[in-house]
């Protein structure tokens, strides 16, 4: 299981990452996954070493989540207000990395998600596929730059590449085309990710694209080998992470 229980039923997020490293073979910096940001993937969701959400304590998610329960008040008289459905996403992400924690608190530690972290993110995500369930002229890429990071946070690459989609059809940068391909490639779908790779490559530098093209055949031909290999980018790396379970249920 990538997520694994520790100490106060904590899941530590860092399995996600190291799958993903594995897959890109090259550390955790590549394309700024999920955003424009060039630091590592734990930045990427907020929960770093660098000055992420992670440690920073429960007053801040507090404070997240109170704002959470007022824009949920506001929807139940007006369920169909977009803003609201966006606003509501973002909250719920804050939340959830204010709510996370490191083993040294937020100095380089271990990052970790607590379940209050996960439940958080899947509030996120319910808020944007209620959002998405409108069907919006020209959906929010800056709020798809948010939710995508909680769709991997939940260990659901599928979602994340679909929400990255979003992100691409604002931004077809070589950074965003890359994160795609990443996406792709890690939940299983090879196809996809081919075609990802190729408008990364075409997106990159003259001078880049052969350094680009590089690292993500090496990625994709890591994600097919785990796949022959019933590993975790044909399987475990597509499912979401699940529900907390009761205590002594297994």
């Amino acid at each position: 299981m990538l997520f694994d229980l520790r100490g106060k039923r904590r899941r530590v997020v860092q399995g996600t990452y190291l799958t993903l490293a594995v897959l890109m073979g090259s550390g955790l910096v590549l394309f700024g996954i999920g955003s424009d940001a060039t630091g590592g993937l734990l930045d990427g969701l907020g929960i770093g070493g660098h000055g992420g959400g992670g440690g920073h304590g429960a007053g801040g998610s507090v404070d997240f989540e109170d704002r959470a329960e007022d824009l949920e008040e506001e929807l139940a008289d007006d369920p169909r207000n977009e803003r609201l459905l966006l606003n509501l996403s973002e909250t719920r992400y804050q939340a959830g990395t204010s709510a996370a924690d490191s083993d040294d608190g937020g100095h380089g530690g271990e990052a970790t998600l607590s379940e209050d972290s996960l439940d958080q993110f899947r509030a996120s995500v319910a808020a944007w596929e209620r959002y998405i369930d409108l069907d919006p002229r020209r959906p929010s890429p800056n709020t798809a730059r948010i939710v995508v990071q909680a769709y991997v946070g939940l260990n659901d690459l599928a979602g994340a590449a679909r929400v990255q989609e979003i992100v691409v059809r604002d931004d077809p940068s070589q950074g965003t085309l890359g994160s795609l391909a990443l996406y792709r490639f890690a939940s299983g779908d090879l196809r996809g990710g081919d075609g990802a790779l190729q408008r990364a490559v075409a997106a990159a530098p003259e001078s880049q694209r052969r350094s680009v093209r590089s690292q993500l055949e090496e990625i994709r031909n890591r994600a097919r080998t785990a796949r022959s290999q019933g590993g975790a980018a044909g399987s475990q790396l597509s499912q979401p992470a699940p529900s907390p379970q009761a205590p002594g249920s297994g």
